[in-house]
């Protein structure tokens, strides 16, 4: 894969906390148009690859996205790049609604000076406007109407408050999508929605790191994975692949490779990866 090809990579990815060696040499690299799944059991370090893509904490090794080293800047100097992120848990605050929150993504990615908007109201007004036909296509991708952009986010159920967290991250235009645990709280009907609308963006040439503990949706999704244990790579490989290996077996799904096959698992409650 050459540099033009490559989405996001990480190159001997360390992060250390004290004396702890949460993650330990990572390497792997993912290609727009691909969702790349991070499998492995809890606290083996998914999360905290995340954190360190995001500049959330400290970590040693390189990391680039579309071929730029991005590992010497802040997070919010990585957004600006092209990273985007949800969470695991959400936590709005309580006067924010649908619209507000999907401001701040838009926000994120082309802030205006306020002497800009005092001095073009015209241009300004157009860029309104912009950004909100671009927040009602999004949400109508995970099939939420306009009608709840004025609805406050407290209000909303946990599967809608994912989608509309999505939604917030996609407002700022990123080449990498990292999704933490985005089927959590989510029915079956929000999760083949969800499914859906991330073949569509990355198909966009859109470049997506997922973290989840939904086999079946894992195994439906993701084009590749990286599988980790105790903060190491142990394999890299398709699903099917990666399913079939000894340590996945064993460590993260605790039984025989038939459960990815059968119906749908319910979601497992999300937990520091």
């Amino acid at each position: 894969m050459s540099a033009g090809e490559i989405g996001l990579e990480l190159r001997d990815v360390s992060v250390q906390f004290g004396g702890i060696h949460a993650v330990q040499g990572v390497d792997f690299s993912v290609a727009p148009s691909r969702v790349h799944g991070l499998v492995g059991p809890n606290g083996s370090g998914k999360t905290t690859i995340l954190n360190a893509i995001c500049g959330f904490v400290g970590s040693d090794g390189e990391i680039e996205v579309g071929g730029a080293r991005i590992d010497g800047m802040g997070s919010y100097g990585r957004m600006r790049r092209g990273l985007g992120r949800t969470f695991q848990n959400p936590r709005p605050a309580r006067e924010l609604t649908v619209r507000d929150l999907l401001r701040i993504g838009e926000h994120d990615r082309k802030a205006q000076p306020w002497w800009q908007v005092a001095l073009t109201p015209r241009a300004a007004d157009r860029a309104l406007r912009e950004s909100n036909e671009r927040a009602s296509r999004l949400l109508a991708m995970v099939d939420i109407g306009p009608g709840l952009l004025e609805q406050q986010l407290v209000n909303l159920p946990a599967g809608v408050l994912k989608m509309v967290d999505i939604a917030r991250a996609l407002m700022g235009a990123p080449r990498v999508l990292l999704l933490d645990e985005p089927t959590s709280g989510m029915n079956d009907v929000e999760i083949d929605l969800l499914h859906a609308a991330l073949r569509e963006l990355s198909g966009d040439s859109l470049t997506i790191l997922l973290v989840e503990h939904n086999l079946r949706f894992m195994f439906d999704i993701c084009d590749s994975m990286t599988v980790l244990a105790t903060g190491r790579v142990v394999g890299h490989g398709t699903p099917t692949e990666v399913f079939q290996r000894e340590e996945v077996i064993h460590a993260y799904m605790g039984s025989s490779t038939a459960s990815v096959h059968e119906s749908r698992p319910h979601p497992v409650e999300p937990s520091a990866g």
